[in-house]
């Protein structure tokens, strides 16, 4: 099984949401990137709702760098967060 991304959102509309993407599956369970990685302020903004899984290779290659470093990723807007993948914006290159 290929490793996995999930986005969640914050509860208001899909335009307004904050967006944060951290790694869906490591071994511990998705719970322990959240607690680990997501600052407590960004994780009071919720609660929050799932919007999006997918397989991590597939992402942009700045965001799988930024999930690496810092383990999570705040995107601002529904327009920013459905164009994780490589092949949005005309990127159909992969790193």
């Amino acid at each position: 099984m290929t490793t996995q991304y999930n986005i969640l959102r914050d509860r208001d509309s899909f335009a307004d949401s904050v967006y944060v993407m951290i790694v869906a599956d490591p071994p511990e369970g998705p719970e322990t990137n959240w607690a680990t990685y997501v600052p407590d302020k960004l994780r009071s903004l919720g609660p929050w709702y799932g919007y999006r899984r997918g397989e991590l290779s597939k992402l942009k290659p700045v965001y799988r760098e930024m999930l690496e470093e810092i383990g999570f990723v705040v995107l601002w807007g529904i327009e920013q967060a459905a164009k994780v993948e490589v092949g949005f914006d005309g990127d159909s290159h992969e790193a």
